[in-house]
């Protein structure tokens, strides 16, 4: 099954340390909003702030536009932080129940997030960029497309999907290997996430 998901479908909610909302693109299952197996979400970030603890999660971030944020991140065992930067289009992936500190390089920044149990998720997450042809094969059981571009063309089998930015592409029970394109002559700008 494929779902065309635009921003009127995401689902506005507070962060659980109350600082700010974010915008939950999916979640499995759905009924539970604790303890799920796996979350997307997109969130706006206009200062600096600790990130959300959840419990028996890991994390993959994206910077999806903004400068970018410095993270500390508390290691057990350590006195000092470990302190990264994470920029526009990079993957970073880290404990969710691990402490994190974010602070803004400069303004505010707009993220992407998959949030997901590492005993029951196994995911693959990459941005595909540029303008030429692009071919993905994926036997994922589900897979997201989340466009940034202006507009993007994702054709699976014979059919053709227009996305306008921030819009997602939801493929849920798959029973087969995808071919997925992306055409040339439109720069792609979109981030991949396979959930195994």
């Amino acid at each position: 099954m494929i779902q065309h998901l635009t921003l009127q479908h995401y689902q506005k909610m507070l962060w659980k340390n109350g600082l700010g909302f974010t915008y939950e693109i999916a979640r499995s299952p759905q009924e539970d909003a604790d303890d799920f197996d796996w979350r997307i979400s997109m969130a706006d970030v206009d200062t600096d702030s600790e990130f959300s603890f959840f419990k028996d999660k890991q994390r993959i971030i994206s910077v999806l536009s903004g400068a970018g944020m410095h993270l500390s991140l508390k290691q057990k065992m350590l006195a000092e932080p470990n302190e990264v930067h994470v920029l526009t289009r990079t993957l970073f992936a880290f404990d969710g129940e691990q402490p994190v500190f974010c602070r803004l390089l400069n303004g505010p920044i707009r993220d992407l997030n998959l949030i997901y149990r590492k005993d029951r998720v196994q995911p693959r997450v990459q941005w595909l960029k540029g303008e030429a042809v692009q071919t993905v094969l994926s036997s994922a059981p589900t897979l997201f497309i989340f466009n940034m571009a202006e507009a993007a063309v994702i054709q699976i089998a014979q059919q053709k999907y227009h996305l306008a930015a921030l819009d997602c592409l939801k493929i849920s029970n798959a029973d087969q290997i995808l071919t997925i394109q992306l055409p040339e002559n439109l720069e792609k700008d979109c981030c991949f996430i396979e959930l195994y």
